[in-house]
């Protein structure tokens, strides 16, 4: 088998521990209550660790020369945990967009977390396909319908909640100065980051060395939420 594969499942690997090790980091932090942000961020850099983990397992399974346990990967876990390992992040913007409004936040988290359900149950009422297999492993597509529901129910919603936050702690960044600000548009920036390179792995608009550094910056999206989540402020902030 092409080591093209045993690539990519590295990189998955080193991506997906990046996510579990900024998990495990918040919760050390958030146990000596200096954390100011709510438990949501913890959960969804868990899930993404999760995601590209079992990613990187799938593609070993089929560089070991077992297409079938790839498959059964993708369709039991990898497959419904794309499009679950979002929802964290709802109920993360949810707790801020809504702060003290604790019925418009539940209104908030739960639409999506319906939506997000639908698109699972979405793939295993439909199925999905095997749409490539080259030298760095194997690419599955869901179908139009569970694709359609992610994109313009998950993604973009997601993509609006992150760039609104971003505009409003950069104002206030802007405006203020302080570490709250900076910190919570930091933490925006690393979901964005995410979220544009997750896009050309995606769309597979990547493709072989391009691929891996997509891959890459994956990880790198993770360490940027790391760096500036374990940031302490300066005495004048």
């Amino acid at each position: 088998m092409d080591i093209g594969v045993l690539y990519n499942v590295v990189v998955c690997f080193f991506a997906g521990g990046s996510g579990v090790f900024v998990f495990w980091k918040i919760n050390s932090l958030r146990s000596k209550k200096k954390v100011l942000w709510n438990k949501n961020l913890d959960y969804f850099l868990l899930f993404f660790g999760l995601l590209w983990l079992s990613v990187g397992l799938r593609n070993l399974f089929f560089w070991l020369g077992f297409p079938e346990l790839d498959m059964l990967s993708w369709k039991w876990f990898v497959g419904p945990l794309t499009y679950l390992h979002i929802l964290p992040l709802f109920y993360f913007y949810g707790n801020l967009f809504f702060y003290k409004k604790k019925n418009k936040e539940s209104l908030f988290s739960g639409i999506f977390t319906l939506v997000s359900f639908a698109v699972v149950t979405s793939l295993f009422i439909y199925g999905f396909d095997l749409a490539e297999v080259n030298r760095w492993g194997t690419k599955y597509d869901a179908n139009m319908l569970t694709h359609a529901v992610f994109v313009y129910g998950i993604f973009i919603p997601a993509i609006i909640c992150i760039l609104a936050d971003l505009v409003r702690k950069f104002n206030g960044w802007r405006k203020k100065g302080n570490f709250y600000y900076k910190q919570f548009l930091a933490i925006n920036v690393g979901f964005l980051t995410y979220a544009m390179v997750a896009v050309f792995d995606g769309l597979a608009l990547a493709k072989g060395v391009t691929l891996l550094l997509v891959r890459i910056g994956i990880m790198v999206s993770a360490m940027i939420i790391y760096y500036f989540v374990t940031e302490e402020p300066e005495e004048d902030e």
